[in-house]
């Protein structure tokens, strides 16, 4: 059984295990009852397979004999021997918490965000946006933060989901609004500059600045952040739409989705 790594204590425990055994080793191991057997049949990929079975054997160690791994119509993991439970998985590794409160773990969010961000700068800078070249070098140094940041621990618990108050809220569009305002006249007062020059200054302005907003309140793990990268990424699709850009205009467009399962996810883990 190739556990990496082991963590209990009486508000959590996580297992993080490294994949290297073959299907039928692992499926051996499980001894998989029929209501397994015929979820197990159902998942095609192989890795994704791998991954299912082992978060099985993750969570019989854990509770220390057999328990059932079941799913929500809405796709989240949950398990009648523990109150809260999350799994997350990346290639050949997979982790599973369990918890007396609600709580997640994602071990290939930020790292996926970190190569996204350096192709973006590539194409941002083609098209002259470049407050969106600077843009990524942020969600870069963001992600770096957000991944650290996740898995700090103070008293003993990994981040959680918490959510702001509307004057929290209030404060932060005015300041994205004046720093909007400011960035359209740097752009503007500097576009004899080649690094500086923007095709769209206060659109570029507007997208660079409600970006980062975001970005940053997911750092935090704040729950409306997901609602701020809906809204900007509605403008920005609508934006690269009317502009030609149509690779960009339909990334965005899908961002909607992936933003929005984000804000439900997190909802169900809310605290507050």
């Amino acid at each position: 059984m190739p556990i990496v790594k082991i963590e209990k204590n009486k508000n959590y425990s996580y297992v993080l295990w490294f994949i290297d055994e073959m299907t039928n080793s692992l499926l051996k191991e499980l001894k998989p009852n029929n209501s397994e057997l015929e979820y197990l049949k159902n998942i095609r990929h192989i890795v994704r397979k791998r991954q299912n079975i082992v978060a099985r054997l993750i969570l019989n160690h854990l509770a220390n004999r057999k328990v059932e791994l079941c799913y929500f119509k809405n796709g989240f993991p949950y398990c009648s021997n523990f109150k809260y439970i999350s799994i997350s998985h990346s290639k050949n590794y997979c982790v599973v918490i369990t918890s007396k409160s609600p709580i997640g773990i994602d071990i290939q969010s930020w790292p996926s965000l970190i190569f996204a961000s350096i192709l973006n700068m590539v194409a941002y800078n083609l098209i002259d946006l470049p407050l969106q070249v600077f843009m990524q070098l942020f969600f870069i140094g963001t992600a770096i933060y957000g991944w650290y940041n996740w898995r700090k621990e103070e008293n003993n618990e990994p981040l959680k989901v918490t959510s702001w108050s509307n004057k929290n809220h209030l404060k932060w569009i005015c300041l994205g609004g004046t720093a909007t305002l400011i960035f359209t006249m740097i752009l503007k007062q500097f576009s004899s500059f080649e690094m500086l020059h923007s095709n769209y200054p206060f659109l570029d302005s507007l997208m660079f600045t409600f970006n980062i907003i975001p970005m940053y309140m997911t750092g935090k793990k704040i729950l409306e952040s997901w609602l701020y990268f809906i809204c900007i990424d509605i403008i920005s699709g609508l934006f690269y739409l009317i502009t030609g850009e149509f690779f960009f205009s339909f990334l965005f467009f899908g961002y909607i989705g992936f933003a929005t399962y984000g804000y439900m996810a997190w909802k169900k883990n809310t605290l507050c």
